[in-house]
């Protein structure tokens, strides 16, 4: 049986409670997707460096509106979450618990197109979104959004 490609990092998510102040510093150098004075209305903003080959990226969502995006429990209250993508969502979660991480929600299926995630914690305490998204299912800050 071939072995499944890694989960690639996509971004990071920062749930921050001065969502300005935090925007304005990550905004001094980072590309603002949709302008700062969107990301401002819709309290939160994707960021990131065009000039990187792979582009480092930044998911900033305001405290007050984070349960709204991402439902309840840790997604919407954790500080710090890395964001991965994967092929194989099952076998990206076995990989991570083999190496230590706990399971904080399972693998389960999103949508009728066959979109997963699941949640980890790793030994350190970081919360780890991996998922598999199928069709135009993406980032949680759409385009109307930011």
């Amino acid at each position: 049986m071939a072995k499944t490609a890694p989960p690639v990092l996509t971004h990071v998510r920062m749930i921050v409670d001065d969502f300005d102040e935090v925007l304005e510093t990550y905004a001094a150098e980072f590309f603002v997707q949709g302008g700062i004075d969107n990301a401002r209305r819709g309290r939160g903003a994707r960021l990131w460096r065009c000039a990187e080959p792979n582009g480092a990226e930044i998911e900033l969502i305001a405290r007050d509106v984070a349960v709204e995006l991402l439902g309840e429990g840790p997604l919407s209250t954790e500080k710090v979450t890395l964001v991965f993508n994967a092929d194989d969502v099952d076998a990206s979660v076995r990989a991570f618990v083999d190496g230590g991480a706990t399971v904080v929600e399972p693998v389960r299926t999103l949508d009728a197109a066959g979109s997963k995630r699941a949640v980890l914690r790793d030994p350190g305490g970081v919360l780890l979104e991996v998922s598999r998204p199928v069709g135009s299912w993406g980032s949680l800050l759409d385009e109307s959004r930011t």
